[in-house]
């Protein structure tokens, strides 16, 4: 078969350059071989995608920029999970009854004694966001340490921090004076509106509610605490002071009779595990100062 057409022809040159074999040659035919050159150049180009060059800083920039992306996504990831951690914890209330004590471990490690009469409020997180709890009455603690979070204690407008260390803290409501003595370590105090006071070992800062005022007792410190193993000191307390405490630890109803014994101060120390109300109350007798009696369970002091 002659090839006349000239189009054909360097169409065939450019395309195929190995030239055709003798097969293609016997059977050629125009449409066919316009065809399989049309599939050609589409597998031709195909085949063929220019690659953008991408320059090292430009790579160094998407790498970057997946890093700070991972980074943020870690970051609130991490913020979401606490987030949520934290709404999904309660807060605890904890109370000591009257005639009783409590003793328990915060979340943080920190040991804690409550009072007959007194509660702590905090978080199951303390110790993960902070370590704060509000106290009502008197508690006895023993502070883990740890640099970062500072432990604070609340009781009314009187606030206690310390990083790691051993005091007491009473405050109860129906007494005039509020006090935290400082049995280890360094504590620092503050009420509201007044500066900042840093207590040593044995030192006692008294707030006195009724004027407003406040001082720094030296003091022996661990008494201050003795009541966790049962012991009572009075060192020169009011009567209704010590009534006030009575009631608490032994869960009874004491009325003082006569206003003039209300002046009268009374030292002592008692052990609350071993001596009954009675006992207490026959020792207090014995000084002369007063007198008793028992009406319906109702100790009366005239």
């Amino acid at each position: 078969m002659n090839i006349t057409d000239k189009k054909a022809e360097k169409v065939i040159a450019q395309y195929f350059p190995e030239g055709l074999d003798e097969q293609d040659l016997i059977y050629f035919d125009k449409e066919k071989a316009y065809n399989r050159f049309l599939l050609r150049v589409k597998a031709a180009e195909a085949e063929y995608k220019p690659k953008k060059k991408i320059s090292i800083y430009a790579k160094i920039r998407r790498v970057a920029a997946v890093i700070l992306l991972l980074i943020s996504f870690g970051g609130f990831g991490y913020w979401m999970s606490s987030n949520v951690q934290s709404k999904q914890y309660a807060n605890m209330r904890v109370e000591a009854p009257l005639g009783s004590k409590v003793k328990l471990y915060l979340p943080d490690g920190t040991l804690v004694w409550l009072n007959a009469g007194s509660s702590i409020e905090y978080s199951q997180a303390l110790g993960i966001k902070d370590r704060k709890l509000t106290l009502n009455g008197e508690a006895y603690f023993e502070v883990a340490r740890n640099e970062r979070k500072t432990f604070e204690v609340t009781s009314n407008d009187v606030t206690v921090s310390v990083l790691g260390t051993k005091f007491n803290f009473r405050n109860y409501a129906d007494e005039e004076r509020a006090g935290v003595t400082l049995i280890e370590g360094k504590v620092c105090v503050k009420k509201t509106g007044n500066e900042e006071v840093i207590l040593h070992p044995n030192q006692q800062i008294a707030y006195y509610k009724n004027d407003r005022t406040s001082e720094i007792i030296n003091v022996k410190a661990a008494q201050a605490s003795e009541w966790i193993n049962g012991i009572i000191f009075f060192d020169g307390e009011s009567l209704p002071d010590i009534v006030r405490e009575l009631e608490r630890l032994y869960n009874v109803r004491i009325l003082i009779a006569n206003e003039s014994l209300k002046s009268y101060r009374f030292y002592g120390k008692f052990y609350r595990t071993d001596q009954t109300i009675q006992e207490v109350i026959d020792m207090l007798a014995s000084t002369d100062k007063l007198k008793y009696t028992i009406n319906n369970k109702v100790i009366i002091l005239y």
